[in-house]
């Protein structure tokens, strides 16, 4: 504690505090590690993406007979489609697409579509309908039902477009921690003045 120089008591004593080196300081450590991720995962991503969209066999309609490549197509049951609730607490939680299926072979997956097609998916196809599922290297990559169609999150590009946002998020982190350090500085050099 520090005496006030107008006599009438003391005021806390203004440091830099533990929070504003903690906490910038796991903000960078968060960055660097999506930066790291970012640049390790993206070859392998955006060649897998360059091989989806240039298949003739991903690129073809779901609903005729594709050629034979890189996607197989399987005739399926969509059992049911739904949004689920993610996340906790607050007013607003996120819903994310499901679709769960079951394929010609018995195979059965519980896919997570894409929020943009998936939404459209979710709200015009019923438990019960026949789709067609698209398999690339093992994982569902699309839906089919009727002339609805929904990506899922396995899908190439998609996962191209999410690895692709890794440095961004890395350097916003970084950035964060700088800005609370300046200000920090810029707070603590003004209640010394």
């Amino acid at each position: 504690m520090v005496k006030s120089a107008s006599g009438g008591g003391t005021r806390p004593k203004k440091s830099f505090g533990c929070t504003f080196v903690v906490v910038p300081f796991i903000l960078v450590l968060a960055g660097v590690a999506f930066l790291s991720a970012g640049k390790q995962l993206a070859p392998d991503a955006n060649s897998a993406a360059q091989v989806f969209r240039s298949d003739p066999s991903c690129t073809a309609n779901l609903n005729v007979t594709p050629p034979l490549g890189a996607c197989t197509v399987v005739d399926a049951t969509v059992l049911s489609a739904e949004m689920r609730v993610t996340g906790y607490g607050g007013k607003t939680r996120p819903e994310t697409p499901y679709a769960y299926v079951r394929d010609a072979r018995g195979r059965t997956s519980d896919v997570e579509l894409d929020s943009d097609s998936g939404g459209v998916f979710v709200y015009s196809v019923s438990s019960g309908a026949r789709a067609r599922v698209q398999y690339f290297r093992g994982n569902v990559v699309r839906v089919t039902s009727g002339t609805t169609s929904a990506e899922s999150v396995d899908a190439p590009d998609v996962d191209a477009a999410t690895v692709g946002e890794l440095p961004w998020v890395g350097i916003v982190a970084i950035l964060v921690a700088v800005l609370m350090v300046l200000a920090r500085i810029v707070v603590v050099r003004r209640s010394a003045a």
